[in-house]
């Protein structure tokens, strides 16, 4: 037989047709196996760097390799912070006692009249003065004597205008000395929780003199 031009004996053709039978059988083989072959798992080491690093399959329980394990739940009493109990006052049968605000006095208006000794038909100028007890205030036109020492203990006044002492005259009626019943009297406004007692004197005016010296020299 010729091929392409030259002239093939029967056994050569043989030998080649038996060559071409064997690689279509291995061409066939291996595409099928190409076919379903796809990967094969191999359980070995893996060199990082010089660095043996295992690897090992996942296991069965469906853990991935980055999850961690949960902490172990054990069962016990939960302990919560209580409040700090404190001890409740002690309560006694003795009855409380309280103080009470004294009592402020009520102030009340008074007026008295003090007889004033007789005075003689004589003129001459004189201060009045008034002793006044208790807790007693006279009216505005009373001016504190300091340093006057009452016969009765008590605080000591000179009739006054504008803050000073001023002479009055023992026959006038009417005014600051009355006449009752044949006798000179003075009339005193006070304001007193009581009643208060009221003396009353006239003593002549000197110059050069104090109303303080005036009067503790007429006692």
């Amino acid at each position: 037989m010729k091929i392409f031009g030259k002239t093939i004996s029967k056994h050569a053709l043989f030998r080649i047709g038996a060559i071409l039978l064997t690689l279509l059988v291995l061409g066939t083989s291996a595409g099928i196996y190409a076919k379903y072959v796809r990967g094969v798992r191999v359980k070995g080491t893996l060199k990082v760097d010089g660095a043996a690093a295992d690897t090992e399959a996942p296991d069965d329980t469906g853990k991935g390799l980055d999850e961690t394990e949960a902490p172990e739940v054990t069962e016990g009493p939960v302990i919560t912070d209580e409040p700090e109990v404190t001890d409740e006052p002690e309560v006694t049968d003795e009855p409380v006692i309280t103080e009470e605000p004294e009592a402020v006095p009520e102030i009340i208006s008074f007026e008295a009249r003090a007889e004033l000794a007789p005075v003689g038909g004589e003129d001459f100028d004189c201060y009045l003065y008034i002793e006044l007890g208790g807790d007693a205030v006279p009216g505005a036109e009373w001016l504190p004597v300091e340093g006057a020492r009452g016969r009765h203990g008590s605080s000591v006044y000179v009739y006054a205008n504008g803050g000073l002492p001023v002479i009055v005259d023992p026959g006038e009626d009417g005014g600051i000395i009355v006449n009752a019943d044949g006798a000179l009297c003075v009339r005193v406004s006070y304001e007193a929780s009581a009643e208060a007692e009221v003396f009353a004197c006239l003593v002549p005016a000197y110059d050069g003199e104090t109303p303080a010296s005036l009067y503790n020299d007429h006692q």
